[in-house]
């Protein structure tokens, strides 16, 4: 899970960068998810496919249906705001997974393991009043925002999208499921792509966006999701969640050296806090 999650923050980054002044989530999510499921894919037929257990299809169809969307509201917000301050959201995710987990696992979490949501969440609290004084806005303008609200969106669906992709990996393997789930997930947004070019007679290319970056962007992300969804393999769904959330730290660094992204001390207190809560989850929950 922690070079996962290395590799996530710099998929983060990398998006952010391809993302800047172009609107273009929709086709960025669409290459970006079809080329790593293929990526995956070569990789299955070389180690082989596994047998697959029951439950496998119906979690499979139910994560990429989560996926479609909110991988595009978490696109949508990234573009719109600060990816160092998107992707330390999705520390709400590992709560959330605490009752998902419960509800579709069966898995009970143990007191220090609320603990350290609770922890966790107060860190969000932190960044959330830090941001709202650096972008000179209020803290109900930045709670009532799109981007806020897409990515608040997103982490809920991703709560639910983790309880599945942990059935259907115990149903399967990581790489297979995480090929078919990132392929499907990036065909279905092709789709949703043209026809929305066609009907708006709006065009994006493809090729405008800059190839050594997209390249290290897809390789990021279908290195990155094997990995992470290989730990699935070894723990609790909330907890593999929280230490996942890791990737919040290294967008947070890497957004300051590549993007010069601003308030970053803050920032990184804000996910250090944080991922003291991921750390009470882990090693005492």
């Amino acid at each position: 899970m922690i070079p996962g999650s290395i590799l996530l923050g710099i998929y983060n980054v990398t998006s952010k960068r391809l993302l800047a002044g172009t609107g273009a989530e929709l086709a960025l999510l669409a290459v970006n998810w079809t080329a790593a499921g293929a990526l995956q894919f070569l990789a299955a037929s070389i180690v082989g496919f596994p047998s697959l257990g029951e439950g496998f299809w119906p979690a499979v169809w139910i994560s990429v249906a989560l996926n479609v969307l909110c991988q595009f509201l978490l696109y949508r917000a990234i573009a719109a705001n600060d990816v160092s301050f998107i992707s330390p959201m999705r520390l709400l995710t590992p709560l959330l997974v605490f009752g998902t987990a419960f509800i579709v696992l069966g898995e009970i979490p143990s007191a220090w393991g609320v603990a350290g949501v609770v922890c966790s969440l107060a860190g969000l609290w932190f960044l959330l009043s830090s941001h709202a004084g650096e972008s000179m806005r209020s803290l109900r303008q930045l709670i009532s925002s799109k981007p806020f609200i897409y990515a608040l969106i997103a982490v809920t669906l991703f709560s639910v999208s983790f309880v599945f992709d942990k059935r259907a990996v115990l149903a399967s393997s990581a790489l297979f499921f995480s090929a078919l789930s990132f392929f499907f997930t990036g065909i279905i947004c092709l789709c949703i792509y043209f026809a929305h070019r066609k009907n708006t007679g709006n065009s994006f290319s493809i090729r405008r966006f800059p190839p050594k970056i997209l390249i290290l962007n897809i390789l990021a992300l279908a290195v990155a999701g094997v990995l992470v969804t290989h730990a699935l393999n070894f723990a609790p769904a909330a907890y593999a969640s929280s230490v996942k959330r890791l990737e919040s730290l290294w967008t947070v660094l890497f957004a300051g050296a590549f993007l010069r992204e601003g308030n970053i001390p803050r920032k990184i207190v804000a996910c250090l806090v944080m991922l003291a809560g991921v750390a009470m989850t882990v090693f005492l929950g």
